[in-house]
């Protein structure tokens, strides 16, 4: 058979099975198909236009002879950035992209600027399109005249799909405000085979850098030693957002050095984390250079953890002393949250500790208290020579497995001037089993101890008569955990001795019993923030339970489920697979999500919780 008699097969098929219709089109090229997908495919050669529903064929079939139909009715020649920012002497660098185009072999075109306001300083370089034996030539002569000239062929296999025509042309803006168009003129895309390549062009506009001013959010007093953020967000002369704003920007302080982390800006937003050491007032000030641009806050007072101020007054006053205990004991008795000031994970050492607040008033707020309190008297009291006995069980908390062994110290701090101690220690029978007890380093000199139901009585005695005993341990107790209850070990009634008599002013410190794992559930920021490829989302579990996170874009709408299935108390905060939480930034099509700022929830059992990351690719 020959091919024209295959020709007019296939041309009849397609009459019979897909409905096609003949048009008297005329000479006006080859046309091309919006995509692969599309079902009207057309093709017009010398002779009649032959358009029918085929769908997914790429050969149109005409009565004279037969034309590939280039996939691509959307090809699209433009300028990159669309969108450029820069002023006065400022640089920056265009490339000129094809997108969705098939069979391309040969490209021509004009690429026009305004040279009354623009200066191409750097000539452009070949695009990625240009591989193998190629032919590229810019012409340059007219760049006085506003434009050059770019033609580029391929002498082996055609180029498809999205690349660049050419790359890193380089202009210079001439005058502070260089609003104008970088264009495409007469652009002529060729196949071989089929012809012209129709294709639309977009040009690409250059504006004044205008960024005109911050938006800053921050806190009004902070505590010295932790961690908080200030949110930055550009904005141009009309106060709206700049969301292509890239940056750089510098921060400085009134007060001190600074320890700051400074985010790249998405969506125009940047979120900057600093660290302050250093108690007083402190101006924090965000500068851009490039835009003359720059923004301060009010005054930020920075001061210590526990210092709530004199009584009557907010004020900071430097120290932690009677008026703060005053304050504390009125928001442990209320449970008012201005005493919530850290929880459980604390680091550091007095005056920095560094513990987040935990929606709280507990033991943790007031072990954080006396950790301060003595700093400060410490400090003010030192000529003196005086301290205050600490009578603690060592460690403060334990997790165990159980039926598993462990054991605590029953230890004295600050013990200068006292001789003997008598101490009745109590645990629960039902929760922990007593293995022994053993004396200690201090007070031993006549050491002896009782055990009955849940009590442990210590008798000792020892140290210089005038000097009275060494810091260090009165007694070493021995326990085996019998269930995965939470329990204490507790300090329920004491005496402290001195060569004067019983001494009425110490501290105790009991200790906390529980499971291993963590005692209360937590859901922490992601890593990184902002996030490029992939987003770590740490946590812990207090208990058990069917868990899963959900993405949630910045107007509420769900983005991406993932579901964890059950989790057991554990901490879940290492960034490997089987511990904390990964995103591959993929919504539930299976679709990259794009940059911004997002909000992510845990849930699990009856513990929930939410926070934001951002996302910056």
């Amino acid at each position: 058979m020959s091919t024209r008699q295959k020709i007019l097969g296939m041309l009849v098929l397609g009459g019979l099975c897909w409905d096609y219709v003949i048009e008297n089109g005329g000479d006006k090229g080859v046309l091309i198909t919006n995509s692969i997908n599309d079902p009207y495919l057309a093709a017009d050669i010398p002779g009649d236009l032959i358009c029918w529903h085929q769908p997914g064929s790429l050969t149109a079939i005409s009565n004279i002879t037969s034309v590939e139909v280039l996939s691509g009715t959307g090809t699209k020649i433009r300028v990159i950035p669309e969108k450029t920012y820069t002023k006065k002497n400022g640089t920056f660098s265009v490339d000129v992209m094809v997108n969705d185009v098939s069979g391309l072999d040969l490209a021509d075109f004009y690429l026009l600027f305004n040279q009354s306001k623009l200066a191409l300083i750097g000539i452009p370089i070949q695009g990625t399109i240009w591989t193998g034996s190629v032919f590229f030539e810019v012409d340059t002569s007219t760049i006085s005249l506003g434009y050059i000239k770019v033609t580029g062929a391929k002498f082996d296999n055609s180029f498809t799909g999205t690349g660049t025509l050419i790359e890193k042309a380089i202009f210079q803006s001439l005058v502070d405000d260089p609003t104008s168009i970088i264009d495409i003129g007469t652009a002529t895309l060729q196949n071989i085979e089929a012809g012209k390549i129709p294709s639309t062009s977009y040009c690409g506009y250059i504006y004044p850098y205008n960024l005109a001013n911050f938006d800053l959010l921050y806190p009004i007093d902070v505590i010295a030693g932790r961690p908080w953020t200030i949110t930055i967000t550009a904005k141009n002369q009309a106060n709206e957002l700049v969301s292509d704003y890239k940056g750089p920007i510098s921060i400085s302080s009134s007060l001190g050095t600074i320890n700051s982390t400074t985010g790249s800006f998405t969506n125009g937003i940047s979120i900057s984390t600093i660290t302050r050491y250093q108690v007083g007032t402190m101006t924090i000030m965000v500068n851009d250079s490039q835009a003359n641009v720059s923004k301060s806050t009010d005054p930020i007072a920075v001061r210590y953890a526990c210092d709530f101020g004199r009584q009557g007054t907010t004020s900071s006053d430097e120290k932690i002393d009677i008026y703060d205990l005053l304050l504390f004991i009125k928001y442990w008795r209320t449970k008012d949250l201005n005493g919530d000031i850290g929880g459980q994970n604390q680091e550091g050492d007095p005056p920095y500790i560094i513990s987040q607040p935990d929606g709280k008033v507990d033991m943790w707020d007031l072990m954080l208290f006396v950790k301060m309190w003595r700093w400060s008297n410490r400090q003010k009291d030192l000529s003196m020579n005086y301290s205050t006995p600490r009578l603690f069980i060592d460690p403060p908390m334990i997790e165990v497995d159980k039926r598993s062994n462990f054991k605590v110290d029953v230890r004295i701090e600050n013990s200068v001037g006292i001789i003997g101690d008598k101490i009745n220690i109590t645990y629960d029978l039902k929760k922990l089993n007593l293995v022994s007890v053993k004396e200690g380093t201090c007070l031993t000199d006549c050491f002896s101890y009782e055990t009955k139901e849940g009590l442990i009585t210590i008798d000792g005695y020892g140290g210089d008569i005038e000097q009275g005993a060494k810091d260090g341990a009165i007694a070493t107790l021995e326990f085996i955990a019998l269930t995965d209850d939470e329990t204490s070990i507790s300090i329920s009634e004491s005496y402290l001795l001195n060569n004067e008599g019983k001494i009425n002013a110490y501290t105790i410190e009991n200790a906390n019993v529980s499971p291993c794992g963590p005692s209360y559930s937590a859901l922490f920021q992601s890593i990184p923030n902002p996030a490029k490829s992939g987003v770590w989302i740490p946590y812990q579990l207090s208990q058990g339970g069917d868990t899963k996170i959900v993405i949630y874009n910045i107007v509420g709408q769900v983005v991406k489920n993932i579901d964890l299935g059950y989790k057991e108390k554990k901490y879940y905060k290492k960034l490997e697979e089987g511990s904390a939480a990964y995103w591959n930034m993929k919504n539930n099509n299976g679709e990259i999500v794009s940059n911004g700022l997002y909000f992510y929830k845990l849930s699990s059992g009856k513990f929930s919780d939410i926070k934001t990351l951002a996302i910056s690719k």
